[in-house]
C-alpha cells in the first residue's frame, strides 16, 4: 500500500517576523492542505509539516538565509525535495510565498493562516519539558483547557523522571512533544512523542494520541479506536492485516538502505494490541494513522513507523453511529502527495 498519511517534517527557519511559536494552515496551489508548525528549541527554529496525505518519512529542513520577515524552509527526504519561501505579516498570523521543487521544475503558490500557537513547559535546571498546541479560535476554548491540563500532568511526570531516583537527576532527562495532527471544527487529533533517558545506551520512549469531538457549543469528548470502528473479531483481524502489510512494506523499503533490523511485531500480538486500543492512532483526512514506536514494531535503530490505513479500506469498518460516521461506506480520495 502506498503510504497515505500526514507527513511529519522538521524545519529550520532562518528568520521569522513573529517570535511566538506558531501553527499555520497552508493552502498549496489552491488545493493541497498542510499544517506547518514552527518552534524554538535550544535557540534554533525548528518545526513540522503535516500534509493531508503523502509519504510517512521524516522531513529534515536546512537553514536558508533570508531578510527580516521572510523565510525559507528547505524540504528534504534524505535529499532535497523543495523549498517553501515567502513572508509573514507583521502580526505573524498570515503569510504567502512559493513552493519550488528541488530541481526547479515546478513552482506553485501557497498561503499561510495561523490556527494556533505552540506552548512549552520547561524545567530549567531540571532536564524536563513538554510542548503542546493551543488553538486560536475561541470555539476551541474548552479543548485548549484540556490540552493544557494534560500537558501539565505530563510535565510533572517528566520532572520526576528527570530528577531520577536520587532526586538530583544527573544525566537523566525527559521531554514530550505534542503536535497537532489534524483539525476541523468538529474533530481534533494530537500526537505526543515522548523520550526519556536515565543514562542507558539510548533513550526510551513512547507515543500517545488524543482524539476529540468538538460540539457546536465547544463541548469536547474524547474517543477511542473502537468508538470510530465497529469492533468484531473479523474487523480486528482485517485492520491488523492492513496495518501489518503496510508496516512490512515500509521495513523492506528501509532494508534497501542497509538497515533491515529484526521484526518484533507479529500478527497475533498486533491483533491483541489493536483490540485493546493500545496503539496510538489519530484521525487524518486520508484515513486513520497508527504510530508504531521502536520495540513495539521493530528495533530502536529503525526508528518510528507511521502507518495510515486509507478511508477506501476502512469504509466498511466505520461505525454509522461513531465520530466518523460520514466516512462509513464512502470511498474518499486519498488527497495529494507529500510534496506539491
Amino acid at each position: 500500500m502506498k503510504k497515505l498519511t500526514l507527513t511529519i517534517g522538521l524545519l529550520l527557519i532562518s528568520s521569522l517576523s513573529c517570535a511566538q511559536d506558531a501553527i499555520y494552515h497552508a493552502v498549496i496551489d489552491g488545493r493541497g492542505d498542510a499544517l506547518i508548525s514552527v518552534r524554538t528549541i535550544a535557540g534554533k527554529m525548528t518545526g513540522g509539516v503535516h500534509y493531508d496525505s503523502g509519504d510517512v518519512d521524516v522531513l529534515e529542513l536546512a537553514r536558508k538565509p533570508a531578510a527580516r520577515g521572510a523565510f525559507k524552509w528547505e524540504e528534504t527526504l534524505g535529499a532535497p525535495k523543495g523549498t517553501f519561501a515567502g513572508t509573514l505579516g507583521r502580526d505573524g498570523k498570515s503569510g504567502q510565498g512559493t513552493w519550488t521543487s528541488d530541481r526547479g521544475g515546478k513552482a506553485v503558490p501557497f498561503t499561510l493562516t495561523r490556527v494556533g500557537t505552540v506552548r512549552t513547559l520547561d524545567g530549567g535546571k531540571v532536564a524536563a519539558s513538554v510542548s503542546y498546541p493551543q488553538l486560536d479560535d475561541p470555539h476551541f476554548a474548552r479543548l485548549n483547557q484540556r490540552l493544557t491540563a494534560t500537558a501539565r500532568k505530563m510535565f510533572a511526570d517528566n520532572v520526576e523522571t528527570a530528577k531520577g531516583s536520587d532526586g538530583r537527576g544527573g544525566d537523566a532527562e525527559a521531554s514530550t512533544n505534542c503536535e497537532l495532527d489534524s483539525v476541523t471544527q468538529d474533530r481534533v487529533s494530537v500526537i505526543c512523542d515522548s523520550l526519556w533517558s536515565t543514562g542507558g545506551v539510548h533513550p526510551n520512549g513512547g507515543q500517545e494520541a488524543f482524539n476529540y469531538r468538538v460540539a457546536a457549543n465547544g463541548a469536547i469528548k474524547s474517543f477511542g479506536l473502537w468508538d470510530v470502528l465497529s469492533k468484531s473479531p473479523a474487523n480486528v483481524k482485517n485492520l491488523s492485516l492492513l496495518v501489518f502489510t503496510d508496516f512490512q512494506q515500509q521495513r523492506k523499503s528501509r532494508a534497501s538502505d542497509g538497515n533491515p533490523g529484526d521484526p518484533y511485531m507479529d500478527l497475533n500480538g498486533l491483533d491483541q494490541a489493536l483490540a485493546g486500543d493500545e496503539i496510538a492512532f489519530t484521525v487524518v483526512p486520508a484515513g486513520l494513522a497508527f504510530a508504531l514506536f521502536p520495540y513495539q514494531a521493530s528495533t530502536w535503530a529503525e526508528g518510528n513507523f507511521r502507518v495510515v490505513v486509507p478511508n477506501s479500506k476502512l469504509a466498511s469498518l466505520y461505525r454509522r453511529d461513531g465520530p466518523l460516521a460520514d466516512r462509513a461506506n464512502a470511498v474518499q480520495p486519498s488527497g495529494r502527495k507529500s510534496t506539491p
